[in-house]
C-alpha cells in the first residue's frame, strides 16, 4: 500500500524523466537540424519545412471549422440541458471554459 508521499515521489519522478526525455529528442532533433555537412541535408530541410506547412498551416481550416462546430454543439446543448437541471446559473462559466480549453 502506498502512501501520500511515495505517491507524490512517483508522480514528481515520472514527471521528471518525461521532461528530461522531450527535452533530449528536442536536443537531438535542433542537434540534426544544424549540421551542414550531411548528405541530403537540403532534401531533408524542404521535406520539413513542407511538412511543418501542411500540419501547421494547410490544416487550420479544417481545425477551425470542426472547433466551430463543436464550440456550436456545446452551446445549443448547455443552453437546453442546463435549465432542465436547475444550472442556468452556469450557463456563462461553462460556455467560457468550454471556450478557453479549445484555444
Amino acid at each position: 500500500m502506498f502512501t501520500i508521499s511515495q505517491w507524490a515521489g512517483k508522480k514528481v519522478l515520472y514527471l521528471i524523466q518525461s521532461v528530461y526525455e522531450i527535452c533530449r529528442i528536442s536536443f537531438g532533433v535542433f542537434k540534426e537540424l544544424i549540421k551542414w555537412n550531411r548528405r541530403g541535408n537540403r532534401v531533408t530541410r524542404q521535406l520539413l519545412l513542407r511538412q511543418i506547412l501542411f500540419t501547421g498551416i494547410d490544416a487550420f481550416p479544417m481545425i477551425s471549422l470542426l472547433s466551430l462546430l463543436l464550440g456550436t454543439i456545446v452551446v445549443t446543448q448547455s443552453t437546453t440541458q442546463l435549465p432542465i437541471i436547475g444550472g442556468e446559473n452556469f450557463l456563462g462559466t461553462v460556455i467560457v471554459l468550454v471556450i478557453i480549453r479549445e484555444l
